[in-house]
């Protein structure tokens, strides 16, 4: 059973008064010894841009990392990845997870990972000021910068982009595919990105 040490609700507030130390040490906020898993919180990023980071580790092992923008995304992160290990040990071992779950965990880490990256991208573009547009993930042109600037690289200069995601087929059925999607159009007249050329 989960073993909460620190509600979803206090880790950016613990995260505040300890940022400073733990950029070296690993904070235990949760643990499972029925399945081994353990929750810790940590700190990543630069002087002045310092984020919250959560890592989940199965065995000893890092299976799972997300960082946190702000206190209200810090509780919805660390909620989340609470209910995803008592998800795990309700229904099975950790060695008899299934290959959908393992995709949707590399899917949530690797679109942080992106985000995370756009974001120091942005701050150095505009100059640090990029509150000035919103720097949630759910804000239109933090979401809008993204998806054209993958879509740019992989359709102009043909990059290779790690980016999997599952995707609604006409029919309803979901698909897990890489990036860029087969079941998206990307040539959309009314919302050209660039021009060929």
């Amino acid at each position: 059973m989960l073993k909460i040490e620190i509600e979803a609700n206090k880790v950016w507030d613990l995260f505040q008064e300890k940022k400073g130390k733990l950029f070296t040490d690993l904070q235990e906020i949760a643990t499972d010894p029925d399945i081994n898993v353990v929750v810790y919180l940590t700190a990543v990023g630069e002087s002045g841009e310092i984020q919250p980071d959560i890592i989940v580790c199965v065995n000893d092992d890092a299976f799972y990392e997300e960082s946190c923008w702000d206190k209200q995304d810090c509780e919805e992160v660390v909620s989340s990845i609470y209910n995803k290990v008592t998800k795990m040990a309700h229904t099975k071992e950790e060695d008899s997870i299934t290959e959908e779950e393992l995709q949707d965990l590399e899917i949530e880490a690797r679109e942080d990972e992106i985000d995370a990256s756009l974001y120091d991208f942005l701050s150095v573009v505009l100059d640090n000021n990029i509150d000035e547009y919103g720097k949630a993930r759910e804000k239109d042109f933090f979401v809008d910068c993204k998806e054209h600037f993958l879509e740019f690289l992989a359709l102009k200069w043909g990059s290779d982009i790690r980016r999997p995601m599952y995707l609604e087929d006409l029919d309803g059925t979901e698909k897990y595919e890489e990036y860029p999607y087969d079941l998206i159009d990307f040539d959309d007249a009314d919302d050209p990105i660039y021009f060929f050329a």
